[in-house]
């Protein structure tokens, strides 16, 4: 986030990395999803975009397991204030999946790493796991089907905690 020159870089990155969405999620995402200090993803969503417009003009999530509802987090509450303040959906300032992964290359560049969306969506399920949630838990916010990927990241951020134990010891 302290590589974002603007605040369209930080609400992507920010919105990426404090939501865990799908980057397809992310740029469908409107006004009315935001209700109750949450995103609610809806089952569809009318849509023109040139992906949408192959379907009949109808978005969906990917599984029936990522309609749900995430906390917004203190991290992120102002940029999505200020932006659903100013717009009504996402993709009035990130009109498709390219564009946002174009912002996310650009801002990784500054800090010299590769970063995609799908990157700063596993960093959400790692903090998720950092802070101590269940596995069914980060399950349900990540909007996956099986508990398999959760218990990955829970046992991935246990590596992390050893290794942080032995360089201090």
């Amino acid at each position: 986030l302290k590589a974002c020159r603007n605040k369209r870089e930080a609400f992507v990155v920010g919105g990426l990395v404090f939501t865990g969405m799908r980057v397809s999620e992310f740029i469908h995402m409107d006004r009315s999803w935001i209700r109750d200090g949450a995103i609610h993803i809806p089952r569809s969503k009318r849509c023109l975009c040139s992906e949408c417009a192959k379907k009949g003009g109808i978005w969906t999530p990917k599984t029936p397991s990522s309609i749900r509802v995430i906390p917004i987090v203190p991290e992120i509450q102002t940029l999505f204030s200020e932006f659903f303040s100013e717009y009504n959906s996402v993709m009035e300032l990130i009109p498709n999946r390219q564009k946002a992964h174009y912002i996310i290359r650009d801002v990784g560049k500054r800090i010299n790493k590769k970063v995609f969306p799908h990157s700063l969506r596993g960093t959400f399920a790692t903090i998720l796991a950092k802070k101590g949630f269940n596995p069914f838990e980060i399950k349900d916010v990540m909007g996956w089907s099986k508990i398999d990927i959760a218990m990955s990241y829970i046992s991935m951020v246990g590596t992390y905690v050893k290794e942080a134990f032995r360089q201090k010891w």
